[in-house]
C-alpha cells in the first residue's frame, strides 16, 4: 500500500514538473457577478491555449470551496447549447407563473442535462482537488414572493483525493487518507440577463481575433 501510495505522488510530481517546462498564459475572458450571491463577489472566466485547436476555460462558480469548472472543445459547444436552452425554458416558465399568478416556493428540474464536466477546489489545507463526469443539471425555482432563478446545485466528492492527501502532508494517518474531502456547488441566475453576460463572455471569437488586448500584451 505504501508503494503504491508513493507512486502516485511521485507520477504526479513528474507530470507537474514537465507541466511546469512549459510556461502557460492564461487570457482573460472576463467577469460576471450573480445578484443572489451574497457574497458580492466577481468571478473570473479564463482561457488557457494548450496547442493548436486544444484549450481549456476555467469557469469560477460560487463553491463551499473557490471552485472552478473546467470547459474542454468537445463539450464547448454543448455548454452554450445548455446555457440557450436554460433562457428558453426560463422564459416559458416564468411567463407561465405569472400568467397564473404562482407566487408559492417551487422547484421543479428543468429536464436540461449538460456534458459532464470537472470541478477543480481548493481544499482547506490549500491542495487543488478535482471530481469529473459532474453533470449540470439546472432548476426552476420560484422564491417566496413569486420571484423566478435558475438554480444549480451539485454535491461533488474529489477524486484522487489519496495521492492529494499524500502530497500534501506524508504524516498523515491512514484514517485521513482514505477520507472524502466533499465540495458542494450552489449557485443561481436571476435573471436572463446573467446568463446572456456568461455566453456573451465564453465567446471565443474574441479569442480567435485576438481582441482579449489587455492579457494580450502583457
Amino acid at each position: 500500500m505504501k508503494k503504491t501510495l508513493l507512486f502516485l505522488a511521485i507520477s504526479i510530481l513528474l507530470s507537474g514538473i514537465s507541466f511546469a517546462g512549459k510556461p502557460v498564459q492564461l487570457v482573460t475572458m472576463g467577469s460576471y457577478t450573480l445578484s443572489s450571491d451574497p457574497s458580492g463577489q466577481t468571478y473570473k472566466v479564463t482561457y488557457q491555449e494548450k496547442k493548436k485547436n486544444d484549450y481549456v476555460i476555467w469557469i469560477q462558480i460560487p463553491g463551499e470551496h473557490p471552485t472552478r469548472l473546467q470547459l474542454l472543445p468537445k463539450s464547448y459547444d454543448d455548454f452554450i447549447f445548455g446555457l440557450k436552452q436554460t433562457i428558453q425554458k426560463y422564459n416559458e416558465w416564468t411567463k407561465t407563473a405569472h400568467d397564473n399568478n404562482v407566487t408559492s416556493p417551487t422547484s421543479k428540474s428543468m429536464g436540461i442535462e449538460y456534458s459532464p464536466t470537472a470541478f477543480f477546489w481548493k481544499a482547506p489545507n490549500n491542495q487543488e482537488l478535482s471530481s469529473a463526469k459532474i453533470e449540470l443539471q439546472p432548476n426552476f425555482e420560484i422564491l417566496e414572493g413569486g420571484a423566478c432563478v435558475v438554480s444549480f446545485y451539485n454535491k461533488v466528492v474529489s477524486a484522487g483525493k489519496v495521492a492529494m492527501a499524500v502530497l500534501g502532508n506524508n504524516q498523515m494517518s491512514a484514517n485521513a487518507l482514505n477520507q472524502d474531502i466533499n465540495n458542494v456547488v450552489s449557485f443561481s441566475f436571476s435573471d436572463v440577463a446573467e446568463i446572456e453576460k456568461l455566453i456573451e463572455i465564453l465567446d471565443l471569437t474574441k479569442i480567435k481575433e485576438g481582441k482579449v488586448a489587455q492579457d494580450l500584451f502583457k
